[in-house]
């Protein structure tokens, strides 16, 4: 392929040489977008289970080259789409397009995704915290207002849905590789999320469109995505959402971005989800996109919204209510959830003017935007703005906001609430029932407003010829001390009841004149508390203490030590928990608090079965008082990015299973890990644990898509079933100790290049399954059970010297090296018919016999090569060493790069016996070697020095070998004299005179 690449760049240099007139004139046919929309989905389609990066975008208004590619789509906004069956070409290919100066850019396609995160569902909070209703306001005086059309380029849209199909315009787009050809009906959910919000937020003149660029999977192309924009362009939507994204940047997309500015649509990306600089993603950091991170209803950003100066503006993307396929409801979160908010807020604001630009609305959404009260300095480069569309720079003036003027705190007993205007004029209306106010609604302020329970006050205010204000909240908390008769303690000053309805209070510290040292089980199980606080004296909480309390968001744990059994379980709208010591958990302590996120781990002195499993906001684990982490202990702990456990030898069962953003953990002492402990953990980039000896259970590391580096060489146990399964990135695997590989061990490591199990004996069935272009280095393996290379794709070599009994090898490919002995002794046909490997084996094994037999003499096509495993060292012969009287036996061995790299143990030897035999019966190893990298073979040589006279005439019978870890390659048996080899020296009419002088001196002497 090199060779003829090189032809190929020659014949294009002369070819750059030309007058332009010879290449000018292009004959590529031009196609609508409508049959370049059909051909990339055929593509998609034809090449699903190849790399997406064996695919190049080429801009170019000539004719290219097609160099070896196998397939190419061209003829639209001068864009050749060409793609290639193997990554080697793909690469030679892009840097060969890449020096071409007919080449406007060329880059690789990559795979995009959705930006979701899933929660559980909670109510949909985004439409107030954007302003929509305060927006329609300046929407009154219109008497019609113009069609806004909003692009969705996403995974498409459910055309059905009750609540979106009266606004849907039908486009017919669909780029992706699932659901009906020329229908952009959604099969994933994740557009019909997005739709929902857009829908949600915006009146009935605005219009969706739906461009399906996304699978079933939430997966696409970059190529798709593109086709998705021109498809909008051409559809002359006025806003384009895109909720996807992926690391890299893409010209190509760039330019499709840069024409539909051009046209005037405005274009909203999602900023990711990978807690990182959006800079880093794609299309987040595309020049004139409004990008788009997110933040909840606390006006707090998740620490995985990307940030940067890429992001433009933040919006609502936690716990987002809005439509899904199967005509259902769901809450996502992400910064997915976010941009459809920002996108819906451009509809709103060309409602009013459909005639403005780009720039000119995202300068309304800057300066109608409001400071985040809490952010973390990453963002402040951007002012800390979230979306609110409620204010902006029309040309009617709006009333000022009320002012709280008394602090929302919490209070005891009572508290009276003062609020102002700085318009005079202006009448306050507010609520207490959590609604927006509404001046013929609502309670009007005159006076401070007297609250003795706590309450949430939503306040706003109205001036004559002016616009209602921006609304404001404030909650007040207010506490008092419940009566000792409302409980019932035991002697040891545990609380063992709670007979009173007062769910704001403090509890006493003294009951019946005992000093209150506990809460004990169920007191206030699934009871509607908002607010307790505890005396300082409770050390210990109890069983099912707080169980099912669904409205308590915080409690100050004060000086407890001790937390019982499901105590805090299922309380899903706690977010804060304050220990001031450190703390002991019991199973499901915290379990299914889905919003806990302010809690000191670092406290924690052990923990327990599902202790804060699906506490799905926990951000990270620091913790060097822990040696144990029990099963499930944080299992589904979703938002959980860091673990740093310097302590822990243990990690049991499900420990950290499906932590899809877990991306580091430091735990250098673990010995022992239990079953699916990482399993599905999507973003962990490497597993080091040097000290790790013990897995057990199954799947302890499958689905961990990202890791490319694994450190577990001191694993001694065997190697559990589906244990390193599913490692997409994986490229390297050694393990030194096991002796059983579990079935589907490494099965789908598609990168996996090189698989050293050193002392495996039994390999299981599938083990290999579905692995590309490796060598796996089994030296002790005896074994190999069904299927193991079931979909397996070009493996290069297989080192299996000691195998007795294989019930499926890799024969398809006729680049692979299959390495056997005389040890084989039975093997079952592959499944697969082709049959074209190279065997290496001995002359006269089981391996020859199905080479020429076919394995189990079977009828299927057999074009299996062998290769004499001895043939690949050579025996050059003998010759005399006249300084020393030496008989030399020269030897080369055709060096087996793959092999000598990664084998443990390379031993160049010889065998040799005084007379002419083949019973050799002594060994000597060679001191020297060399090796010849020209010609890639290596010289060894076997000395008899000193030779004496009387000896001259007996034969030395020696060959050599070449021991690659119990793996023997033997030479020719050489027969040799020194007089012999002497006197055929001496007869050699090509050998120079003097060297023959001194042969018939040594003979002399």
């Amino acid at each position: 392929m090199k060779k003829t690449l090189t032809l190929l760049l020659t014949f294009c240099i002369i070819l750059l040489m030309l007058p332009p007139s010879t290449y000018a004139n292009n004959s590529t046919v031009r196609i609508s977008n409508e049959q370049f929309k059909d051909r990339i989905t055929e593509l998609n389609e034809q090449y699903e289970d190849e790399p997406v990066s064996n695919r190049l975008i080429v801009k170019s208004k000539y004719d290219i080259n097609e160099l070896d590619s196998v397939d190419i789509v061209e003829g639209y906004k001068d864009l050749h789409i060409v793609q290639f069956d193997n990554s080697e070409s793909a690469e030679e290919a892009l840097e060969y397009y890449n020096d071409s100066k007919l080449i406007e850019y060329a880059e690789q396609d990559f795979t995009m995704s959705t930006c979701e995160i899933d929660y559980k569902p909670h109510l949909s909070w985004g439409s107030e915290s954007m302003g929509t209703d305060d927006y329609y306001v300046y929407l009154e005086d219109m008497e019609e207002l113009p069609e806004v059309v909003v692009g969705i380029i996403d995974s498409g849209i459910e055309l059905e849905h009750d609540y979106l199909k009266d606004r849907i315009i039908q486009t017919g787009v669909n780029f992706s590789d699932s659901g009906d050809k020329d229908s952009e009906n959604d099969d994933h959910g994740h557009g019909t999320h997005c739709a929902g919000i857009i829908v949600d937020n915006t009146p009935d003149n605005v219009k969706i469109e739906g461009f399906k660029v996304l699978s079933a999977q939430g997966l696409g192309t970059i190529t798709s995505v593109i086709s998705g924009i021109y498809s909008a362009i051409e559809h002359n939507v006025n806003v384009i959402s895109m909720s996807l994204g992926a690391p890299g940047k893409s010209y190509a997309m760039q330019e499709a971005v840069d024409l539909a500015i051009s046209n005037e649509i405005t274009v909203c990306a999602a900023a990711g989800n990978d807690g990182k600089d959006a800079s880093g993603f794609c299309p987040a950091n595309l020049d004139g996109v409004i990008t788009v991170g997110a933040h909840d209803s606390y006006d707090k950003i998740p620490k995985w919204s990307n940030y940067g100066e890429k992001v433009d503006i933040i919006a609502p993307g936690v716990a987002i209510n809005s439509t899904y396929i199967g005509n259902t409801y769901k809450s996502l979160s992400g910064t997915s959830m976010a941009c459809p908010h920002v996108a819906a807020a451009c509809a709103l604001l060309l409602t009013k003017n459909i005639n403005r630009t780009p720039s000119e609305l995202l300068d309304i959404i800057w300066a109608s935007a409001r400071d985040l009260e809490v952010a973390p300095s990453r963002i402040e480069d951007k002012d800390k703005l979230a979306l609110y569309i409620g204010v902006t720079r029309d040309p009617l003036a709006r009333t000022p906001a009320p002012v709280f003027v008394t602090e929302d705190n919490i209070y005891e007993d009572y508290v009276d609430v003062e609020i102002r205007c700085e318009d005079e004029n202006a009448q306050i209306y507010y609520t207490t029932d959590g609604s927006l106010p509404k001046p013929e609604e609502s309670e009007q302020y005159t006076s401070p407003i007297h609250l003795t329970k706590s309450t949430r006050i939503v306040a706003s205010a109205v001036s004559e010829n002016k616009l209602k204000s921006k609304t404001v909240v404030a909650d007040y908390t207010v506490i008092s001390e419940e009566d000792e008769s409302e409980f019932e303690i035991d002697e040891n000053g545990i609380v063992t009841k709670y007979k009173g309805d007062n769910w704001w209070m403090k509890m006493p510290e003294l009951i019946n004149n005992q000093i209150v040292k506990g809460i004990g089980d169920d007191v206030f199980s699934n009871k509607p508390l908002y607010y307790l606080s505890i005396p300082k004296s409770v050390k210990t909480l109890g069983d099912n203490t707080f169980d099912s309390c669904e409205n308590l968001v915080s409690i100050d744990l004060k000086n407890v030590e001790s937390v019982g059994e499901w105590c805090f379980n299922n309380c899903v709208k706690l977010e804060s928990v304050n220990f001031n010591k450190d703390f002991s958990v019991k199973a499901g302590s915290f379990a299914d608090c889905n919003l806990l996120l302010d809690i000191d781990l670092t406290k924690l002195k052990n923990t327990s079965e599902q202790a804060f499993y699906d506490c799905y906001n926990i951000h990270s684990l620091i913790n060097d008082k822990l040696t144990t982490i029990e099963t499930s202990a944080f299992d589904a702990c979703t938002s959980m990015i860091y673990v740093d456990i310097p302590n822990v030898t243990e990690l049991k069962d499900f420990a950290f299973h499906i932590n899809g953003q877990l991306e580091t953990i430091n735990a250098p002492l673990v010995e022992k890990i239990g079953e699916s402990a990482f399993s599905s953990c999507e973003k962990l980039n490497s597993l080091i644990f040097p000290n790790l000896k013990q897995i057990t259970g199954s799947n302890n590391f499958n689905g961990c898509l990202n890791v490319t580096t694994v450190d577990v060489h001191n694993i001694e146990s065997d190697i559990p079933q589906g244990a390193f399964a599913s490692m997409y990135e994986l490229s390297e695997i050694s393990l030194d100790k096991p002796v059983n590989i579990g079935n589907l061990a490494f099965s789908w490591c598609t990168k996996l290049r090189k698989i050293k199990l050193k002392n495996a004996v039994t390999i299981g069935e599938r083990a290999f399954e579905h692995c590309e272009n490796c060598t796996i280095y089994l030296p002790k393996a005896e074994s190999i059970g069904q299927y193991s290379f079931f979909g397996t794709k070009n493996i290069k070599t297989l080192f299996a010297p000691k195998l007795k009994k294989a019930v499926d090898l890799p024969l398809s490919y006729s680049n692979t090296k299959i390495y056997l002995s005389e040890n084989l002794n039975s093997s079952y046909i592959s499944r697969d018919q082709k049959q074209n490997a190279t065997i290496i084996a001995p002359e006269g094994s089981v391996a020859e016999d199905f080479c020429v037999t076919g394995i189990n003499h079977s009828s299927y096509e057999n074009n299996l090569l062998f290769v004499n495993s001895d043939s690949m060292v050579t025996a050059k012969g003998a010759s005399i060493r006249t300084i020393d009287n030496g008989l030399r036996f020269g030897f080369s061995w055709n060096e087996v790069q793959e092999l000598i790299e990664i084998a443990d143990e390379v031993e160049y030897s010889f065998e040799y016996a005084y007379g002419e035999t083949d019973v050799l019966n002594k060994t000597k190893k060679a001191n020297n070697y060399v090796y010849h990298p020209e010609d890639n073979y290596t010289t060894f040589n076997l000395v008899f020095t000193g030779v004496p006279k009387s000896s001259f005439d007996t034969i030395i019978s020696a060959r050599a070998y070449v021991n690659i870890d119990g793996m023997t390659f033997k030479s020719p048996i050489l027969h040799r004299s020194f007089s012999g080899v002497a006197n055929a020296a001496l007869n050699d009419n090509t050998l120079d005179e003097g060297i023959k002088e001194q042969i018939r001196q040594a003979l002399e002497a």
